[in-house]
């Protein structure tokens, strides 16, 4: 019965799966994360100070993850906006915290439900992005969640959420530029850590993979890559070299399957006046990129 279900309860079964296998303990946590107290106690787990450890937060958010997609048709608005809320809160909390990888991919899973269900998609994106785009811990984890958003959109089951898939699909390509030149505006920033070039990486690379038309921006976008790598040799036009490709996908390491689109050499790429969405390239504030979505917000918010 969920009156069985308590925030202790859920600690223990999490503490007897770590330390061996147990059937009904696991079982239990499949029970917990299909009943209705998983709002109220994945927020308590989230919420309470001083942090739980991190399994238990990422415990957390992945059964609200799993919520929010089940249950998306049943929540109303207010729901959704304070549930939005309360997972940008934890997304923010979770960037301050060392190793959070799994905690930030699972809140980003959460947003992505969230998103891809709201009929004000582009909208609320442009807000997201902005809200997250100061600090340096901040900004990765809006990389993150970036590079999770059209991987979610392919999963997307429309039938419970939205009536068609296609509209979600168009309502994201259409930001794709938007995506890019935020992306180069954090590339641009000398206050960000070295793991940023690899999450920008994987974020291009989703965007392209899934919606396509990219490939000239990331070409673009190699240029502003290989100046964070020392020693990259460039063709008379800035772009990269065959031999700076190796070089960049080196420092990849495991990862250089981030680099779908970047070819020895780049034969493909274009002049910077010729670049389509990837306008004024040599720009260099990354406020240009924020300035982007500013636009796009409507004066009476969202």
């Amino acid at each position: 019965m969920e009156s069985n279900f308590t925030k202790e309860s859920v600690i223990n079964a999490l503490y007897l799966l770590r330390i061996g296998t147990n059937p009904p303990a696991d079982k239990y946590l499949h029970s917990f994360q299909k009943s209705k107290e998983v709002w109220r106690i994945a927020e308590e787990l989230l919420s309470h100070q001083p942090s739980y450890p991190l399994h238990i937060l990422t415990f957390a958010a992945m059964s609200l993850a799993k919520k929010t997609k089940n249950d998306f048709r049943r929540l109303s608005m207010p729901k959704r906006w304070y549930l939005r809320d309360r997972f940008t809160k934890h997304l923010l909390n979770a960037a301050m915290m060392p190793e959070s990888n799994s905690l930030i991919v699972q809140l980003g899973i959460c947003l992505s439900a969230l998103g891809l269900g709201s009929p004000n998609l582009e909208e609320e994106m442009c807000v997201f992005v902005q809200q997250l785009s100061e600090q340096p811990e901040h900004i990765m984890a809006l990389l993150e969640v970036l590079r999770i958003l059209p991987e979610e959109a392919m999963s997307f089951d429309p039938e419970q959420h939205v009536e068609s898939l296609e509209s979600v699909r168009l309502a994201l390509r259409s930001q794709s530029s938007n995506i890019f030149n935020t992306v180069e505006g954090f590339l641009e920033r000398r206050d960000l850590p070295d793991g940023v070039l690899l999450k920008c990486l994987a974020v291009l690379a989703s965007w392209t993979r899934t919606f396509g038309g990219g490939r000239l921006c990331i070409g673009h976008v190699g240029v502003l890559l290989g100046r964070k790598l020392s020693g990259l040799p460039f063709i008379s036009d800035g772009h990269l070299t065959g031999s700076s490709v190796p070089k960049l996908r080196g420092q990849a390491g495991s990862n250089a399957k981030l680099l779908p689109h970047i070819r020895e050499p780049v034969r493909n790429s274009l002049p910077a006046d010729k670049m389509g969405s990837c306008e004024n390239p040599g720009a260099t504030s990354h406020h240009r990129a924020i300035a982007t979505y500013s636009r796009q917000v409507p004066t009476d918010g969202c």
